[in-house]
């Protein structure tokens, strides 16, 4: 069988998927990022560069209205993501799509950015691309995501009280 581990670590700024098979090269898949069109337009461009995916865009709204007043093309935010496949298997990249085959443990990393903060996201892919959570070992990105996110689950405690009634039926 497959195991998957999925987890988003914030102090790395990745998303992380470690696909894992049980019998040699028994992984085959294709990864593609897409997105939906804006009323039959592509707002994005994807490409496949080494053992990289890149997607670079512009959110729009075609025919939106604004103000009460309809607005023919509404821009928004400009994206970028790029997604890094690791491991152990064979990686055919063709122009938008990346063919990953005869795996047995493999993990996806996947960044983002976005202009909503003034930041020109394609100028970050350089970044994106070089992140160093791909020079990581996955029990390092996994041990720092635990120890962020417990700092935030483990801060604070939930009592009800009335322990002696943990040993009454729920109907009492």
């Amino acid at each position: 069988g497959i195991t998957e581990e999925v987890f988003c670590s914030s102090p790395d700024q990745v998303l992380v998927v470690h696909l894992k098979s049980d019998k040699p090269s028994g992984l085959d898949f294709t990864l593609k990022l897409d997105r939906p069109s804006d009323q039959g337009i592509v707002t994005h461009k994807t490409a496949a560069i080494g053992n990289r995916l890149v997607m670079n865009g512009q959110v729009t709204q075609r025919q939106g209205v604004m103000g009460s007043k309809p607005v023919p093309d509404m821009p928004g935010v400009k994206f970028s993501a790029v997604c890094r496949v690791l491991g152990d298997a064979q990686l055919d990249a063709n122009e938008e799509e990346s063919v990953v085959s005869s795996g047995s443990d493999v993990v996806l990393l996947l960044t983002a950015a976005t202009s909503f903060s003034n930041i020109d996201p394609e100028k970050l892919n350089p970044t994106i691309m070089k992140s160093d959570a791909s020079r990581e070992s996955l029990v390092a990105l996994r041990t720092r995501h635990i120890e962020d996110y417990q700092k935030l689950f483990a801060r604070c405690d939930l009592d009800f009280g009335g322990h002696d009634a943990n040993s009454r039926p729920t109907e009492e």
